[in-house]
C-alpha cells in the first residue's frame, strides 16, 4: 500500500495538473456531474463573506484572512486585535504573525529551487550535502531529501519544543542545533509517516551547506526579496517586537512566548514571521502567478502532488504540502499546509486548477482550529452537491479471522504516550483512543475502513499478513505503530490501587519494564530512570553534547540528563557527579519536576498555603508544594485533619508511585 520511495518528476504543460493524484475524499457527499463552482471573484462579495465568517469569531483576539485569485489579491483584511490590552487592531499590511509550520512550505520551495539547479538531488543520500556530518542509521537505507520533504525520514525523534525555554543568549545556531540534536534513524526511510519538525530543520541546514550562506540569507535572497516580501523573516528578532501580534491562550491570557524564543534562533521548520500582504505574494508565486517566477510550473506541480500515502484513499504529503481535512475538499484538488504554535495558528490552501489560494492566521488558542474557516470557504465557493446516506447505517461485519489481523494496541509515533486499541465486537471493528474517542470502522476496501464520522482509516500489513501500522484521517499527523502483545505483569495484582497507572505507563511507553514479566512496583526508581521517563513525557529532542557529569557516560539516559541539565532542570552533586544509579527520593523527584516545568513551560509557584506535618528539606520545599498544589502527587499523600501534609519527602520514590505521577503529568501536557 505504500507509494514507491523513489521520486520521479514529470514535466507537465499546465500548472498542477499532476495534482490529480490527490484524490478528493469528501465524506458523505458526491459531486454532481458537470458542477461548475464559481469560486471567489467579486471583491465586494468576498469581503462580505469574510466579514460574516470572521467578525464574530475575533472580538477578543485577532486574525487575518487573505484570498488571491486570477493573479491578484482579492482580499487581505485584519480582524480583531493584535494586542487586546492596548486595543491595537490587526492591520493585514503591518501586523506580524508567527506562521509556525506554514514556514515548511517556504523551506521546501527553497529546496526545490536547488533541485531545479541541479545542486540537490531528491533521491540522493542527504549526508552528501552535510559537510561531513553523519546521521546515525540503524537501517541499510539512506535518508534522502524526498524523505525529509515527506516526513518519512525514519528518525527516532522529530520534536524540539522543550528548548523554548532557552534565553536569547543561550539560543543555538542552526549548525549547533543540528549537530547536537541529530537523532538516529530507526525505521526504513520512505516507509512510515510521522510529522517531523527535525526533518525540515535539517533541510535548512543542508541549504546552508549547499549555498555556503546562512539559512535566513538563503530565504531572503531566493524567496523574500524576489517576491517583494519585505516584512517577512525568520528568527524572533528585536525589530519585530513592536509589530508582532501578542499571543493569547485559550483563556485569553497573554503568552510571554517570545521572551525566550525558540532555538535554533533561525527555525526552518516553523520560524517565519510575516504579514497578510506578504503571504499574498507568496501564494500567488506558488500558483505560478505574479511578476517573478519562483519555481518552474512542473516543479510547482511536483510539490503539490502526492508523494506519500497510506493508500489511494489516503494521500498524506507532497513536498511542503499536506492533504489533511479532505472531507472539506468538496471534490476539488487542494494542496495545503497548516501551522500551530503556542498562541499562533495558521492555514494556507491552494486550489491550483482554479488559480485560487487563501491564508488564515490568528493569535489566539481560543480559535485554534482552522478546519472551520477552511470548510466555510470551500462550502461557500466550491459547494458539494448531493448528500449521501450516513456512514453509520448498514455497517457490515468482519470475520473473526479478518478482525484478528487488526486487533491490538497501537502507539502514536509522534506522541508515544498517546495510543489506541482496535477490538472486534459482534463482527464490528472498534477503534478507541487514549483520549476516550471511540469509532466504529466500516470496511471499505482492502485494509481500508471508514469511521463513524467519515474519516478514512487505513492499515498496513507486515510480511506476516498482520497489521503493523494504521493511519486515521482524524489523527492526521502521524501513523500509529502496533505494540507488542503484552501479558499482565505477574507482580501487579489487579486490586493494587496503582494497577491502572502501571498499565497506563506501559501503554504510553514510559515503563522501563515494558517487555518484562515483572514490573517491580515497590522497587525504588533510580535518578537516571526517572529523568528518562520525564524526557519521554516532555517528548523532547534530546542532545548529543558531552555531559557535565563525570559518571553518566554510557548511561542509557545520558542524553536526557544532559538536555535537562542545559535547561536548568537538573542539579548534580558538588563533586561533579549525578549518581544515576542512586534511588531518587520523593522530594528530589518533586523538585526535579518543578524545575523542569519551570524551565520548559515557564511554570511558577503561586502563593501556596500548603503546610507540612513532616517538612521537606528547605531546598525541595517549592517543588513539593508545587506537586501538591498541582495535584500531581501520588496516593501516599493525603491531607491530614489539621490541614497539613506528609509528603514522606526523604523516602525513596517507588515505581508504582512514579507511575501515577507520570500519568498525571501526561494529562497536564496534553
Amino acid at each position: 500500500m505504500f507509494q514507491s520511495r523513489k521520486v520521479t518528476t514529470k514535466s507537465v504543460t499546465a500548472l498542477f495538473l499532476t495534482l490529480l493524484l490527490v484524490l478528493p475524499q469528501a465524506s458523505g457527499v458526491v459531486i454532481a456531474a458537470g458542477a461548475s463552482p464559481r469560486g471567489p471573484s467579486d471583491p465586494v462579495e468576498i469581503e462580505q463573506f469574510a466579514d460574516n465568517l470572521m467578525t464574530n469569531r475575533f472580538k477578543q483576539a485577532g486574525a487575518v484572512l487573505t484570498i488571491v485569485g486570477d493573479g491578484k489579491v482579492l482580499l487581505n483584511k485584519g480582524y480583531g486585535y493584535a494586542d487586546v490590552e492596548t486595543q491595537t487592531p490587526v492591520d493585514a499590511d503591518q501586523t506580524l504573525f508567527a506562521m509556525a509550520s506554514v514556514s515548511k512550505t517556504v523551506t521546501a520551495a527553497a529546496v526545490m529551487q536547488q533541485v531545479e539547479q541541479g545542486k540537490i538531488e531528491l533521491n540522493a543520500d542527504v549526508q552528501t550535502y552535510m559537510d561531513g556530518l553523519s546521521i546515525p542509521n540503524q537501517t541499510d537505507v539512506p535518508v534522502t531529501m524526498a524523505d525529509l520533504l515527506t516526513h518519512t525520514s525514519g528518525f527516532e525523534r522529530g520534536e524540539g519544543d522543550v528548548s523554548l525555554a532557552m534565553p536569547p543568549e543561550a539560543r543555538k545556531t542552526l549548525d549547533h542545533f543540528i549537530e547536537q540534536s541529530m537523532p538516529s534513524v530507526v525505521r526504513e526511510p520512505g516507509t512510515v509517516y510521522r510529522y517531523d519538525n527535525f526533518a525540515f530543520t535539517l533541510q535548512g541546514y543542508i541549504l546552508e551547506k549547499v549555498l555556503d550562506m546562512p539559512y535566513e540569507d538563503v530565504i531572503r535572497q531566493n524567496i523574500f526579496e524576489p517576491l517583494g516580501m519585505q516584512d517577512s523573516g525568520f528568527g524572533r528578532v528585536e525589530q519585530t517586537k513592536e509589530r508582532l501580534a501578542s499571543a493569547y491562550d485559550s483563556s485569553g491570557a497573554k503568552i510571554g512566548l517570545y521572551e525566550n524564543g525558540l532555538p535554533p534562533a533561525i527555525a526552518p521548520s516553523g520560524g517565519m514571521v510575516t504579514t497578510g500582504s506578504d503571504m499574498a505574494k507568496f501564494m500567488l508565486a506558488m500558483l505560478g502567478e505574479g511578476d517573478h517566477e519562483l519555481l518552474k510550473p512542473e516543479t510547482l506541480a511536483d510539490m503539490g502532488k502526492t508523494h506519500f500515502q497510506m493508500s489511494d484513499r489516503q494521500p498524506i504529503t507532497g513536498y511542503g504540502f499536506e492533504f489533511f481535512s479532505r472531507q472539506s475538499y468538496n471534490g476539488e484538488v487542494v494542496a495545503a499546509k497548516g501551522g500551530d504554535f503556542y498562541g499562533f495558528h495558521s492555514y494556507m490552501w491552494l486550489l491550483p486548477e482554479h488559480g485560487v489560494a487563501a491564508m488564515y492566521v490568528t493569535n489566539t488558542d481560543a480559535t485554534a482550529s482552522y478546519d472551520g474557516i477552511f470548510q466555510s470557504f470551500m462550502d461557500h465557493y466550491y459547494p458539494k452537491a448531493i448528500e449521501k446516506k450516513s456512514i453509520n447505517s448498514d455497517v457490515p461485519s468482519v470475520s473473526a479471522e479478518e478482525s484478528a489481523k487488526y486487533e491490538g494496541y497501537y502507539r502514536n509515533l509522534r506522541q508515544p504516550y498517546l495510543y489506541a486499541k482496535v477490538t472486534a465486537e459482534n463482527g464490528i471493528l472498534q477503534l478507541q483512543s487514549s483520549e476516550i474517542l471511540n469509532f466504529r470502522l466500516k470496511p471499505s476496501g482492502q485494509d481500508l475502513f471508514q469511521d463513524s464520522y467519515g474519516n478514512w482509516v487505513g492499515f498496513h500489513q507486515d510480511e506476516g499478513d498482520r497489521a503493523d501500522y494504521f493511519y486515521s484521517d482524524y489523527f492526521r499527523d502521524t501513523w500509529y505503530e502496533r505494540m507488542p502483545d503484552f501479558k499482565p505483569y505477574a507482580d501487579v495484582d489487579s486490586n493494587n490501587p496503582y494497577a491502572d497507572s502501571i498499565e497506563a505507563i506501559r501503554l504510553m511507553g514510559l515503563s522501563t519494564e515494558e517487555l518484562e514479566p515483572n514490573f517491580g512496583p515497590e522497587q525504588a526508581v533510580t535518578r537516571s530512570e526517572f529523568v528518562g521517563q520525564l524526557a519521554k513525557v516532555a517528548n523532547s529532542q534530546l542532545v548529543n553534547t558531552p555531559s557535565r557529569f563525570t559518571d553518566v557516560q554510557g548511561d542509557p539516559n545520558a542524553q536526557a540528563i544532559q538536555l535537562f541539565t542545559e535547561l536548568g532542570g537538573i542539579m548534580g552533586y558538588p563533586d561533579g557527579t549525578f549518581r544515576p544509579d542512586q534511588p531518587i527520593t520523593r522530594e528530589e523527584a518533586a523538585l526535579m519536576i518543578f524545575r523542569i516545568a519551570s524551565a520548559s513551560y515557564g511554570t511558577s509557584l503561586t502563593e501556596s498555603t500548603v503546610t507540612f506535618s513532616n517538612p521537606p528539606s528547605y531546598w525541595a520545599a517549592d517543588g513539593v508544594k508545587f506537586m501538591i498544589d498541582s495535584q500531581l502527587s501520588d496516593l501516599e499523600v493525603q491531607r491530614d485533619p489539621d490541614g497539613t501534609y506528609d509528603y514522606h519527602p526523604t523516602a525513596p520514590l517507588l515505581r508504582q508511585e512514579a507511575a501515577i505521577t507520570l500519568v498525571k503529568l501526561i494529562n497536564v501536557t496534553k
